[in-house]
């Protein structure tokens, strides 16, 4: 099967995962619409990028989908959590006693990111060849760099220049 066949068989694959959990969202979760998205092009890509067989899409890309879904979970905490922290920060009767829940709630939240992508080490680390494996490390890199780049350029047409700054 070809390249392209399997993308697109991917990309099918992982945007039926995602239907259920799209029709449950409410109307204000374009950022999490956004997060999915992006997950979504960049397991299309990946399997581009590693040229994927059949078997090894079909054997990999349950897993990483799951992960995948449980890091966006863990991160829409963390940001709610940064959220909170910040008005914690802004809020003058906040006890240093206040602070250690959320900072324990947020520290967690990374470890168990941390924890995911060990998770998606050792699945990709079981189906994949080292030539592959050495395409995933610079798939990694050239692909968050280039969101990047994007961003920036989105947000400079935008009229922002850089990143948007922190709110006090």
């Amino acid at each position: 099967m070809n390249m392209k066949k399997t993308a697109w068989i991917v990309c099918a694959a992982v945007l039926a995962a995602g239907i259920p959990a799209r029709a449950q969202a409410p109307a204000g979760g374009a950022r999490q619409r956004v997060q999915e998205n992006l997950s979504i092009l960049r397991l299309v890509r990946l399997t581009q990028a590693l040229e994927l067989t059949e078997d090894q899409t079909a054997k990999i890309f349950p897993p990483l989908t799951k992960i995948e879904k449980e890091r966006l979970e863990i991160q829409k905490a963390l940001s709610a959590g940064i959220q909170n922290l910040r008005r914690m920060l802004r809020d003058p009767q906040t006890k240093d006693a206040d602070y250690e829940p959320a900072l324990r709630q947020i520290r967690e939240g990374r470890n168990r990111i941390a924890a995911l992508e060990e998770e998606t080490n050792i699945v990709l680390e079981k189906h994949l060849t080292v030539v592959q494996k050495a395409r995933y490390q610079i798939f990694q890199i050239e692909f968050y760099r280039g969101l990047g780049e994007t961003l920036n350029q989105a947000r400079q047409r935008l009229g922002r220049n850089g990143l948007p700054p922190i709110k006090k």
